[in-house]
């Protein structure tokens, strides 16, 4: 097989379709911005494509609808307790974000 030529120009190159990298591509399209998303395999999705495609995003307002009960302050708890308080400013902006996200999503 030849090797193929390119000279496309885009502003966000994603490398892999997973969940996170179809939500970054996704942000950065929906933000006007030339998105291109390159994956190696013949299959779409990466893990999230036998995984379930499940994320965890604690305090948003699925989580709410859905009468789970998970809330920023319990998974703030747990994460602290798992990670220790190292990680405290990933942490942070996990937890203040999640909400934001999906709600963006949502609006999709």
């Amino acid at each position: 097989m030849g090797r193929a030529e390119w000279d496309a120009e885009y502003e966000v190159v994603v490398a892999g379709s997973g969940a996170g990298a179809m939500t970054g591509a996704l942000a950065a399209a929906s933000n006007g911005l030339r998105t291109v998303v390159l994956e190696k395999t013949g299959l779409l999705g990466g893990t999230s494509a036998y995984s379930g495609s499940a994320i965890w995003l604690p305090g948003t307002r699925v989580q709410k609808r859905a009468d789970i009960g998970d809330s920023t302050e319990g998974a703030r708890a747990y994460l602290r307790a798992l990670l220790g308080d190292e990680a405290a400013a990933h942490r942070e902006a996990f937890l203040s974000t999640a909400p934001e996200l999906v709600e963006f999503l949502e609006k999709d």
